[in-house]
This record gives C-alpha cells, sequence and structure tokens, in this order.
C-alpha cells in the first residue's frame, strides 16, 4: 500500500492508464521489469488499495482518491482498525501504527495519531475492541 501511495504521488487530475500506474508501482517496489507474477501481485494490490480507498479506476485509468487522512470518514478508520487488530492484545501505538501502514501511509503523524485515536476510542465505546489496564486493545 505504501508503494501505491508513493506511486499516486506522480498522478494528476488525469490519471494514470492502469499499465502504467502498475508500473509505477513496480519501480516503487524496486523491480525493473514487471514479469507476470509480480504484475499480478501488484493488480491484486491495487485492488486493495481501491478497497482502503487509496486510488478508484475509471475507464481504464487509475486515480487518486484519498491523499490524507482527513479524506478518510471516522467509519473507515474504524474500519481499518478492526482489520489490523487481531484477538491478541497489542497496545494502542501499534494498533494506529499497523491500521497507518493498512491504509498505505509511510509516517504516522500528528493529524493521523489523532484520527485513530478518536477512532479506537470509539470502537472501545461501541464494545468491538477491549482494553486493559495497561493500556493494550484486543477484538472483543
Amino acid at each position: 500500500m505504501i508503494a501505491t501511495r508513493r506511486a499516486m504521488t506522480g498522478l494528476n487530475g488525469n490519471g494514470l492508464p492502469r499499465d502504467a500506474f502498475l508500473r509505477s508501482v513496480a519501480v516503487e517496489l524496486g523491480y525493473q521489469r514487471t514479469p507476470k507474477p509480480v504484475a499480478k501481485a501488484i493488480d491484486n494490490g491495487l485492488r486493495a488499495a481501491s478497497q482502503r480507498g487509496i486510488i478508484y479506476t475509471e475507464h481504464g485509468r487509475v486515480y487518486g482518491d484519498t491523499r490524507h487522512i482527513g479524506h478518510y470518514e471516522r467509519d473507515e478508520l474504524k474500519r481499518a482498525l478492526l482489520r489490523v487488530v487481531g484477538h491478541t492484545w497489542i497496545t494502542r501505538d501499534e494498533a494506529v501504527t499497523l491500521a497507518t501502514r493498512h491504509l498505505g501511509f509511510e509516517r504516522t503523524g500528528k493529524k493521523i495519531k489523532a484520527a485513530f485515536k478518536s477512532a479506537l476510542t470509539g470502537l472501545l465505546r461501541q464494545d468491538e475492541l477491549e482494553k486493559d489496564g495497561e493500556g493494550n486493545v484486543r477484538r472483543a
């Protein structure tokens, strides 16, 4: 997802043909060529990126969807947290970092931390997550 976000920086309002975007992601991953297995893995990653609101495809062209954390609705952040937090205890900071990477962001800055901590608090209130006395969380 991080490579997809990096490749997204080259997109303008016109987008890129899907094949060209696939090659851009491959370059971000360190490939000079894209053999079929690599292309297939990247294509699967692009589908996941689309589901996560990172990119969207229209008429065979790829466009950037969410450039920063402020473009995500709170419920989307909650879904990202629920996808990365399992039934094993992890710290809140780990949960935020995992969700940040899940959405393709490289760094966890103040705005991202604040947005995910708010979503995490909402999940705790809704009993979707549970916490222990040490500040760890897991799926309820």
